[in-house]
């Protein structure tokens, strides 16, 4: 797992369906994907980066690893489970819908007399340690096409959100000089 990767293959897909001139757009984990397609792949003609593609911190990690923990707990039912997710979506300010309860759902599964989530805690863990390898000057410098890029200010329920506005300053510039070059 590396967001790199991930960047590789929509790269990949995208020459192989001959997708000309795209338009990306990204939210958390995809805008640092799409960011990084932009930077490698000229006929990208816009892309929108949603709350990601900031420069990385500690605190983003102090943020993310306990939620981690949950990967891998072992629940007697999949009714503890799901009941243990929709108390941490609630507490986030998110509506339980029924979709989201099909996700759930299908994110455990039995194996012998307790039920765990499907995925590895440690690829997750690595997946998400990648994002700290993102240079925002790196990539954004790279980047040809005009962008938007929206974050949230605010707190995500009673926590602080994954990334502060300082996050985003480096990010930002790099707009503001593409913008300024290109205008003339």
């Amino acid at each position: 797992p590396s967001i790199f990767k991930h960047a590789t293959d929509i790269i990949d897909l995208t020459k192989e369906l001959e997708i000309k001139n795209p338009i990306l757009m990204g939210h958390s984990m995809g805008a640092f994907i799409s960011a990084i397609v932009a930077s490698k792949l000229t006929s990208v003609k816009g892309l929108i980066l949603l709350d990601g593609a900031a420069e990385m911190s500690g605190h983003q990690l102090d943020v993310v690893k306990p939620s981690l923990g949950r990967l891998t707990e072992r629940f007697d039912s999949k009714e503890e489970y799901v009941k243990n997710v929709k108390s941490l979506y609630e507490r986030l300010g998110v509506n339980w819908t029924p979709t989201l309860q099909n996700i759930v759902e299908y994110e455990i599964h039995q194996v012998a007399d307790h039920w765990e989530h499907k995925s590895a805690r440690e690829k997750i863990l690595e997946d998400f340690e990648n994002f700290y390898l993102f240079d925002p000057k790196e990539v954004m410098s790279e980047v040809e096409c005009q962008a938007l890029l929206v974050y949230a200010r605010g707190e995500i329920g009673p926590f602080l959100p994954l990334f502060f506005e300082s996050d985003y300053e480096l990010t930002k510039k790099l707009f503001d000089s593409f913008l300024q070059s290109n205008a003339r």
